[in-house]
């Protein structure tokens, strides 16, 4: 019974340093690391992300000359219900 809780234990601990690494690095106008791109636009990386339990929708400019952030703005879902919106400053006007 031990050995079942500590392999749960880890495995929540694991999902939770990954779900807040992704969201700190698209606060900080970046792609997430630990989620897979679905549906991208042609620019490299707008479009859907999607984690376990959680995804985004980010827009960007994501050419390797641009010298905009990666993420110019994005929404964060944690199951399904949105939990965090990010605007980089020169979008708003």
């Amino acid at each position: 019974m031990k050995k079942v809780i500590s392999v749960i234990l880890c495995a929540v601990l694991i999902w939770s340093a990954m779900a807040v690494t992704d969201f700190l690095l698209v606060r900080n106008y970046r792609k997430p690391l630990f989620c897979i791109g679905i549906n991208l636009s042609d620019d490299g990386g707008s479009g859907k992300y999607a984690g376990i339990g959680y995804s985004f929708f980010l827009e960007g400019s994501f050419m390797p000359d641009d010298d905009e952030p990666d993420v110019t703005s994005g929404r964060g879902y944690l199951f399904g219900r949105e939990v965090m919106r990010v605007f980089w400053e020169n979008m708003i006007g």
